[in-house]
C-alpha cells in the first residue's frame, strides 16, 4: 500500500506493543505453624488433663473405699462407749519348776494396789512425763499418729521385721480394755488396723483429758501397783498429786517393761538409764530445761528404794528371769491380765 502523504508537523504513531500483564507483588506463602510439634503439644495437654482426671477419680474412689472400710471395721468392733465401764478380767499366773512344783504365783491383780484418782489430783509432772514418753502429739492427733505410722512402716520395711511401733495413748488403752487377750499379743497388721479404728472412735466419743485419766489409772507400773496412785505409794510413799518432777518422770518410764526396770530387783541400773531417757524426752518436748533434768536425775540416783514385801523365796533369780522373758516377748500385761 502507498503511505499517505506527509503533512507538515505530522508525527507518525508509534507501533503499538503487545500489552504485558501487570505483575503484582505476591503475598508470601503462609508460614507453617509447627504442624507436628503443635500436634504433639495438643496431645501432651490432652494427656495431662486425662491423667489429672484419672488421679481425681482414683482419689475419690480411694476415699470412698477408706470410708466404707472404716465403717465396716467399726461396726464389728466393741463400742467405744464401753471404755469407762469395761471391767478387765484378771487371772493369776503361776510359775513352776520342772517337777511341777509351784515356785511363784503372780498375785491376782484384783488383790493388787489400785486407787482411782481424777486427773486434777495427779501431778502435772506425771501428765507431762507420760505424754513426752508415750505420745508427744496426744492432744493434737485424732487417736492415731500418721507421722509415727509412716515412720514405723519405713523402719519395719527396711529391717523386714517389727523394730518400731506407733501406739498412741488411745491405742494402748483400747488394746488393753477393748480387745480380747488373744488379740493383744498378736503382731499383725489386722490387729493394728482395728486398734487404730477403735482409738479414733474413742477419741471421738471421749475428751482427751478423760482418756488420759483412764489411762493413768489403768496402766501397770510393776510390783502390783495399778494406776498412778498405787505406783506413787509403792515406790515413793506419797500421793499422786504430790509427785515431784524426779519421781513422776521415774514412774513414767516403768510401764514399758516393769520387770526390766524394777528398782527393787535386778533392774535398778536399767531403771536409772530409763529415767534419764524419759527426762531427755521431756527436755525435747519443751516441758523442762536441761538443768532441771540433771537435778531430777541426781535426785533419783540418791534415793533409796525400799522393796515391798514379796513372797519370793524359791528360785528367785529364775522367777525374775522368767517374768522378764515373758514381758519382753508378749508385753507387760500378759502376766497380770
Amino acid at each position: 500500500s502507498v503511505p499517505p502523504p506527509q503533512r507538515p508537523g505530522y508525527v507518525p504513531p508509534r507501533p503499538v506493543q503487545p500489552t504485558q500483564p501487570i505483575s503484582r507483588p505476591q503475598a508470601p506463602p503462609p508460614r507453617k505453624t509447627g504442624g507436628q510439634s503443635g500436634g504433639r503439644r495438643q496431645k501432651w495437654i490432652s494427656g495431662c488433663f486425662t491423667a489429672v482426671a484419672v488421679i481425681v477419680v482414683l482419689f475419690f474412689v480411694g476415699v470412698a473405699a477408706l470410708v466404707a472400710g472404716y465403717v465396716y471395721i467399726a461396726r464389728g468392733l466393741p463400742s467405744p462407749e464401753e471404755l469407762q465401764t469395761h471391767q478387765t478380767t484378771f487371772v493369776s499366773s503361776k510359775i513352776y519348776d520342772r517337777e511341777g512344783n509351784l515356785l511363784y504365783e503372780v498375785t491376782d491383780p484384783q488383790g493388787g494396789r489400785r486407787t482411782y484418782v481424777p486427773l486434777d489430783r495427779i501431778s502435772t509432772y506425771v501428765v507431762q512425763a507420760t505424754i513426752a514418753t508415750e505420745d508427744r502429739e496426744f492432744y493434737s492427733h485424732p487417736g492415731f499418729d500418721p507421722i509415727a505410722i509412716a515412720r514405723a512402716f519405713y523402719y519395719n520395711l527396711s529391717e523386714l521385721r517389727i523394730v518400731s511401733g506407733f501406739s498412741t495413748i488411745p491405742q494402748q488403752l483400747v488394746r488393753n480394755l477393748l480387745l480380747t487377750p488373744e488379740e493383744r499379743v498378736q503382731q499383725t497388721a489386722w490387729r493394728k488396723i482395728k486398734e487404730v479404728v477403735l482409738a479414733t472412735e474413742v477419741s471421738r466419743v471421749y475428751s482427751k483429758d478423760t482418756i488420759l485419766e483412764i489411762y493413768l489409772n489403768e496402766i501397770y507400773y510393776g510390783n502390783l501397783a495399778y494406776g498412778i496412785q498405787a505406783a506413787a505409794e509403792t515406790y515413793f510413799g506419797v500421793n499422786a498429786a504430790d509427785l515431784t518432777l524426779a519421781q513422776a518422770s521415774f514412774l513414767a518410764g516403768l510401764p514399758q517393761s516393769p520387770a526390766t526396770y524394777d528398782p527393787f530387783g535386778g533392774g535398778y541400773q536399767q531403771a536409772l538409764a530409763r529415767h534419764e531417757a524419759v527426762l531427755g524426752l521431756m527436755v525435747e518436748a519443751g516441758y523442762i530445761s536441761q538443768a532441771q533434768a540433771q537435778l531430777a536425775a541426781a535426785e533419783i540416783r540418791e534415793y533409796v528404794f525400799t522393796a515391798p514385801r514379796i513372797d519370793l523365796t524359791h528360785a528367785p533369780h529364775f522367777v525374775v528371769y522368767t517374768r522378764q522373758v515373758l514381758e519382753a516377748t508378749y508385753g507387760p500385761e500378759v502376766l497380770y491380765r
